[in-house]
Order: structure tokens, then sequence, then C-alpha cells
């Protein structure tokens, strides 16, 4: 029963990516995703309280689950630990901002949120959000074990996980042919992580 259930949400999620890439946030009804999984409203609300809710669970089906980084900080005791860690982290947005969707419905979020502001906050609270704080939390860590020495780890943070988003933006959103970003291989993360570390420690 569990699994025709999870069959069940992931034919509406399927069916809420393909309306809300073609019609948008505001022109995606829930009646459209239930005809269009072949389901009932009623089903499509069993899953998913209302319409914000479904545009969430398309966004986090079609990133896979960027909510939260696992790097456990009292590993940070020495440069190589913190190197480490970044480049784990690095490689986690890495892997969620390439997933084949990512890029079109974050122009479905630019595109509508001036009438619709709450939807920014689904992407503000996800991947870039967390990451920032994991690396915030790791670059404080690093001071205490006198690894480095900062004027602003924050400050630092936002350098790091801003090179991912800048690939966003000028890579993806400002291409528009672009579907999805081509991804960084480990020697480009490597270098990226390198890059950074030179310029903190």
């Amino acid at each position: 029963m569990r699994r025709r259930s999870e069959t069940t949400k992931k034919t509406i999620i399927i069916a809420a990516r393909q309306l809300f890439l073609s019609q948008g946030y505001v022109g995606t009804t829930v009646d459209a995703v239930a005809e269009q999984a072949k389901v009932t409203k009623r089903t499509v609300y069993g899953y998913f309280p209302d319409k914000r809710a479904l545009f969430k669970g398309v966004i986090e089906d079609a990133v896979g689950d960027p909510w939260e980084f696992h790097t456990p900080l009292e590993g940070i005791v020495t440069t190589e630990g913190l190197w480490n860690a970044l480049y784990a982290i690095g490689t986690g947005i890495n892997e969620i901002i390439n997933q084949p969707d990512y890029v079109q419905l974050l122009r479905v979020v630019i595109a509508e949120i001036v009438t619709q502001p709450d939807l920014g906050i689904l992407f503000e609270r996800g991947a870039t959000r967390r990451a920032l704080r994991t690396v915030a939390g790791l670059l404080h860590a690093a001071e205490l074990h006198n690894i480095l020495s900062l004027k602003n780890a924050d400050a630092a943070a936002r350098q790091f996980v801003g090179g991912f988003v800048m690939r966003v933006f000028l890579d993806g959103l400002l291409q528009p042919s672009c579907q999805r970003l081509q991804k960084l291989d480990n020697t480009e993360l490597a270098d990226y992580v390198d890059d950074f570390m030179g310029r903190v420690t």
C-alpha cells in the first residue's frame, strides 16, 4: 500500500512539474495537476495541502534533498580537515544546482516573485541558506582551532557559496538556451576550494 502511495505522489509531482515549467506558478491550478496526473483533486490535496506545498514538493524532488549538509564540526582541527569539509560541501552544492530542472524552476520563481513573493522563500531557505550557515560554522570552528583568522567568517562563507550562486546566474539564468548547468569536475572543484583556502588561510 505504501509503495502505491509513493507512486501516486510521484505521479502528481511529475504532472505538477510539467505544468509549473510550461504554465508558470500562477498559471498552474490544482485542477490541472489532477487532470494531468489522472487523479482526483481530492487525491492531490491528500498529499499537498495547497499549491505552495505542491510547488515545494516539486522543488525538493527536482534538486534531491538539499536541506541538510552533514559535516561534523568537531572534525575541523587541521587545515586538511577544513579543506575536506569545504570540498564535501562544494560537492553537495554542485550536485544540487546541476539537477536537470533546477535552473528552469528558478526561472519560474524569478518570473513570478513580484506577485508571489513567498516562492522565493522556498529557494532562500534551501540549499544556499543552509550552505551559508554550514560554511560559516566550519570557519568559526577553524578559528577556534587556530587554523585561520578571519575578520568576518560570515562574509567569508558568502564568498565561498557566492561562487556557486554566480555560476547559476551567469551560466544558467542569463543564458536563454541553458536548461541545466555543466557540472564542475573534481579537479575544478578542488581548484575552487584551493583558491578559497588561499584567500582565507
